[in-house]
């Protein structure tokens, strides 16, 4: 679930981007934003000359557009964990989610107590259906679970909450944390893809502001652990 994805000669329609769900309400899965795409070439971009590759390359990803960033509604994000993990039906012929990646966070601020129950309830289901919900601590040093009610909503479904390392393996200074954080990924300077999609041969340069190089944050931290999953 992210701000849709965008294919791309590393992330080929049909091979790798399949058709997804817009959980807003409006027509198709494209990334006005490019974080959604970012998330998906962690997980799953295919190998280029360069070397740079997704952490599984083979995988498929289901695009469920489910916010904007900096903008979202609850609403649609448990309405996108529940397209993610129901079955295929005749009516309603899917592909089903074995990991569902959240880089979503909710800044702080309070949640409707309908809105919380949904998405802790929509968790709780993925979960028995063996979908596993990664999901992120966010990017402010504060305790996650007393801090993000969304972060508490997805720990009480089951779900996972991943922080934030450096590459010296200590933890990113941005990164929540506390009991409800049960694994951490590298948060900074990730490449995130190709910089130039329509080129295989390009690779992260930290100057690059097309939204899919050099990447801080447990946005980037998540789908690695779900790529690995």
């Amino acid at each position: 679930l992210d701000t849709g994805v965008d294919s791309g000669i590393d992330l080929p329609a049909g091979e790798t981007i399949l058709s997804g769900y817009n959980a807003e309400g409006g027509i198709g899965t494209a990334d006005a934003t490019g974080h959604g795409s970012s998330v998906a070439r962690l997980i799953a971009a295919k190998r280029n000359a360069k070397g740079i590759t997704g952490i599984a390359p083979q995988a498929k990803i289901l695009p469920i557009k489910a916010f904007q960033w900096g903008t979202a509604y609850y609403s649609h994000i448990g309405t996108g964990i529940a397209y993610a993990w129901q079955p295929s039906t005749v009516q309603n012929p899917k592909e089903v989610a074995q990991v569902i990646n959240l880089s979503a966070w909710d800044y702080g601020q309070d949640i409707p107590a309908a809105s919380f129950n949904t998405i802790k309830d929509e968790v709780n289901k993925a979960t028995k259906q063996n979908s596993l919900v990664v999901s992120i601590a966010g990017n402010t040093p504060n305790d996650t679970c007393q801090s993000y009610r969304l972060a508490k909503a997805i720990y009480g479904g089951g779900g996972l909450i991943v922080g934030g390392t450096t590459f010296t393996d200590s933890k990113w200074n941005s990164s929540g944390y506390g009991s409800c954080v049960e694994i951490a990924a590298p948060s900074e300077n990730i490449c995130s893809g190709v910089t130039d999609p329509s080129n295989p041969d390009s690779q992260c340069l930290v100057t690059a502001s097309d939204g899919k190089s050099l990447r801080n944050g447990t946005s980037f931290a998540a789908p690695q652990v779900s790529g690995t999953t």
